[in-house]
């Protein structure tokens, strides 16, 4: 995937502070086709595989975090542009904030996707694929033009991250071939990527293809 730099923030009891948030394909060892979102917190690099899991790469100093040693008792919030097809370009974007509790589960999502002037909204304590979901039926018959809309793209049947979907692009037959799950798990993945995501090889998703129906 290509590297998405987006604006964002970090708040908790002591302020909020701006992040510029990265999420680029990982080059730590094991995670090949894996992304990774990174980001420099009040001096401290954080990275990981989510927003729910962002690791202190460097000594927290005044992060509170749990005892997996991720940022904890704050929120994190990401821009992401959104296109829509149907609304003009530049008119769309998704605020993400994840509320980060003491523990080491899946925190509170609050999605919120503006269009032009109209804003839809969200909040789960539930993976991003429901809570995406959600907002893509909301804006019906408008269509949002991402990877969780993608043909070419769906979800791991072993289990899922907070975010995060398998990219078939370079395997379309087999991909639109696969009839159950037996046949899904043999579909080679591309790569894993957000469900937010955008790239050139969108196709609308046709109901009935992969894993997901």
């Amino acid at each position: 995937m290509e590297p998405m730099t987006l604006p964002g923030t970090y708040a908790d009891d002591r302020g909020s502070t701006p992040v510029t948030w990265t999420i680029a394909s990982s080059a730590r060892p094991g995670w090949s086709g894996r992304f990774e979102v990174t980001g420099t917190v009040r001096g401290v690099r954080v990275s990981g595989i989510h927003f729910g899991a962002l690791e202190c790469d460097d000594p927290p100093g005044d992060l509170p975090v749990n005892t997996a040693g991720e940022l904890a008792r704050g929120t994190v919030t990401v821009q992401i542009p959104a296109i829509i097809h149907g609304a003009a370009p530049g008119q769309a974007r998704l605020v993400l904030d994840f509320r980060l509790g003491e523990g080491i589960y899946e925190p509170v999502v609050v999605a919120r996707l503006t269009i032009g002037g109209a804003e839809y909204s969200q909040e789960r304590e539930e993976i991003l694929e429901a809570v995406l979901g959600d907002l893509a039926r909301q804006i019906e018959p408008l269509r949002w033009e991402c990877c969780l809309t993608c043909l070419l793209s769906d979800y791991n049947p072993g289990g899922v991250d907070l975010i995060g979907m398998r990219c078939h692009r370079d395997a379309r037959s087999q991909y639109l071939a696969a009839r159950s799950k037996s046949d899904y798990w043999g579909v080679p993945v591309t790569e894993e990527v957000p469900e937010f995501y955008h790239c050139d090889s969108y196709e609308i998703r046709i109901p009935g293809t992969g894993y997901r129906g």
